[in-house]
């Protein structure tokens, strides 16, 4: 962490995305050991690896894009750590506790806040399972990145980061504002 926007991150919201990593290595781990002994046949056109290329072209596109805007101008913190952030935390548990008041549009902005929260930490969990269970030839074989560990390790990892980011703009637009 960059020792002048460090301070502005929730090491709550850090904790919970290690912890989910760390969690989803288990569940490869428990799926890896469960793997058939019976070689699954590759199908061809099952991994979407031109999709992917045009995805990581776009990827790095954005990334170079959203960098030279200089969003959230006010942000102490990059814009990429900002799901991350204090305020961000801040704002879900505000938005989640009906401290706005208990009216029904306020009832589904939270419901969908939690939706959404779920979603975004699953990304962490589902990661972590991949690395153990890719091992699996029968796991990545018809991957979208496979047949190859490397392969499928990319794609999803790629399709994991764009979710997140998507998740978490939606997110953003979804929990209440600053007070």
């Amino acid at each position: 962490m960059g020792p002048t926007w460090g301070r502005y991150l929730s090491r709550t919201t850090i904790l919970t995305c290690i912890l989910l990593f760390v969690a989803g290595v288990f569940v490869g781990v428990v799926t890896y050991l469960q793997r058939s002994d019976v070689a699954e046949q590759h199908v061809p056109g099952s991994n979407a690896v031109p999709a992917h290329v045009v995805l990581a072209l776009v990827a790095v596109g954005l990334a170079i894009l959203v960098s030279r805007l200089r969003l959230a101008r006010k942000a102490p913190y990059p814009i990429w750590v900002a799901p991350f952030s204090r305020s961000g935390l801040d704002r879900f548990r505000r938005t989640t506790s009906l401290r706005a008041g208990p009216s029904l549009g306020h009832v589904v902005r939270a419901l969908v806040a939690v939706v959404l929260a779920v979603l975004l930490l699953f990304n962490f969990l589902r990661a972590g399972q991949q690395v153990v269970a890719g091992l699996d030839p029968n796991f990545t074989i018809n991957a979208w990145g496979g047949p190859s560990y490397l392969g499928a390790m990319l794609a999803h990892y790629l399709d994991a980061v764009y979710l997140f980011y998507l998740e978490a703009l939606l997110m953003d637009v979804v929990l209440l504002k600053h007070t």
